[in-house]
């Protein structure tokens, strides 16, 4: 079952966890995997490649697909498609794999979104 904070709704990821709030969409970076990929992060930016978008707010998506799993083979993920400085980005949301729930915590984020008046697309 999703976390609610206030009238927030979250759901784990493959490196944290992911807050759906009333005006945005944000990540956050916990655990070792959160502490690597902050790390890695760090050197792309050091060397001029800023990849990645933290807070996403709701007015700038366009739209979000999803991609369940294919169990033993890839994780489910979903697609943010937003707009930032007037150009098109996406950002994937990459959910835990088969032995960290990721089954469970697909349904689990399907339904945040859909809590939140959020409309999700299948790919």
């Amino acid at each position: 079952m999703h976390k609610t904070f206030g009238k927030s709704m979250s759901f784990r990821t493959k490196a944290g966890m992911c807050i759906i709030e009333d005006e945005s969409i944000v990540l956050y970076r916990t655990g070792i995997r959160g502490a690597m990929a902050s790390v890695i992060a760090k050197i792309f930016a050091g060397i001029g490649i800023q990849r990645n978008v933290n807070r996403i707010p709701l007015t700038a998506i366009k739209r979000i697909e999803s991609t369940p799993a294919v169990p033993a083979m890839t994780r489910a993920y979903f697609t943010v498609h937003f707009v930032k400085d007037e150009e098109l980005h996406k950002r994937l949301i990459i959910l835990p794999g088969i032995w960290g729930g990721g089954a469970k915590e697909y349904e689990v984020a399907l339904e945040a979104f859909s809590s939140s008046g959020i409309l999700v697309n299948a790919v």
